[in-house]
């Protein structure tokens, strides 16, 4: 079933059918709970809210201590992941260049994450990048300066709109590999798409946020 939508899709696009000789998907199910995917979206939410102020270390600091506060607030400080201590509370001095890269690509991650709980309406085909914006979203992330108001907003997406996204994107990868030239034609961002398929290879996992491997 998942192959099917995954083969049409990329066909419309190419208007040419395309078959994709890949193993498919097991009946997985999604081991990530509502709560799970809040408690991520708000770490991302927040790291690319560091990443975005990165040059104003007067704003950057003024962010970090009001997350802090967040996270206490909210009791989300147990659900610390290692990288996660690391990109929300070190000082400006002990990042890198290489970090700033990291947390400003959750963007994309929060775009899936948003999606799977239904506060994003679509999942658009992985070409373009995301921006978010802060202000909007922060809005929409807290709407009663709450987060158990925020987790009872949202609502998981069914196992199959889900699971079409994984295979999806896992097809697109590998593509990219086994056919560059339809690759190309696809019009895909490879940095999009990497960092799509760690959010929704998360979903399906038992593995931490940071150490989904995507070597299938």
């Amino acid at each position: 079933m998942y192959r099917e939508t995954t083969q049409k899709l990329i066909s419309e696009r190419l208007n040419n059918d395309i078959v994709i000789d890949l193993p498919l998907l097991d009946d997985e199910c999604i081991k990530k709970n509502i709560q799970n995917i809040c408690v991520r979206i708000s770490f991302n939410f927040a790291i690319s809210a560091l990443a975005e102020c990165w040059n104003d270390v007067a704003s950057f600091e003024q962010i970090q201590n009001n997350i802090k506060k967040r996270l206490l607030q909210d009791s989300l400080y147990k659900y610390y992941e290692h990288k996660d201590k690391i990109y929300l509370e070190s000082p400006k001095k002990e990042l890198s260049l290489s970090d700033r890269i990291v947390m400003s690509w959750e963007d994309e991650n929060l775009r899936v994450l948003t999606w799977a709980v239904s506060l994003t309406r679509s999942l658009p085909f992985p070409t373009c990048t995301w921006k978010v914006n802060q202000i909007t979203f922060g809005s929409r992330l807290y709407p009663a300066n709450n987060f158990d108001v925020f987790m009872a907003s949202c609502k998981l997406r069914t196992k199959e709109e889900i699971l079409s996204q994984v295979d999806l994107h896992y097809c697109l990868d590998w593509l990219k590999l086994a056919k560059p030239e339809v690759f190309k034609e696809l019009k895909v961002n490879s940095d999009v798409l990497m960092e799509r398929r760690r959010a929704l290879e998360w979903l399906v996992s038992e593995e931490g946020y940071y150490d989904v491997s995507l070597d299938t």
